[in-house]
């Protein structure tokens, strides 16, 4: 018998499958401490056993899929303004001794190029031109 069987009034039937933090972390390419953050901050619905989380695959599917619409929105509005990732592209150029973004590494912190606007701005470049040729970003 079934735990959902066993117990029809609970959620496990509904809940689907768990991963543990590592596996998570694997999936986003992140340190399992930036999972540990996500958990703590509710990002990540999660159920502790023990002193371990599990994580559900449903939040980490919803969380995946946001994160891309969010992307596309970006490039959508990006696209939309006439002249936006051409002005974007000519801010976020890249350090030649370090190859990192000369815009978005003024605040301290080392941003590797290509940052994420720069990746908007081609996104936005695909979504308007309908061309398909990619903008040289080098």
């Amino acid at each position: 018998m079934s735990p959902a069987e066993q117990f029809p009034g609970s959620q496990l039937a509904v809940q689907g499958e768990l991963l543990s933090v590592s596996e998570v972390s694997a999936i986003f390419r992140v340190s399992k401490m930036t999972i540990y953050r996500l958990v703590q901050s509710g990002e990540l619905k999660h159920v502790r056993i023990g002193n371990s989380y599990r994580i559900l695959a449903d939040s980490v599917d919803a969380r995946l899929s946001n994160r891309s619409s969010m992307f596309d929105r970006a490039a959508r509005l990006m696209a939309a303004e006439p002249g936006a990732a051409m002005r974007t592209l000519a801010l976020h150029s890249r350090r030649q001794s370090d190859n990192y973004c000369e815009w978005c590494s003024q605040d301290g912190r080392q941003v590797p190029w290509p940052c994420m606007p720069v990746r908007v701005a081609h996104r936005a470049a695909e979504v308007s031109g309908g061309t398909g040729e990619r903008w040289r970003i080098a």
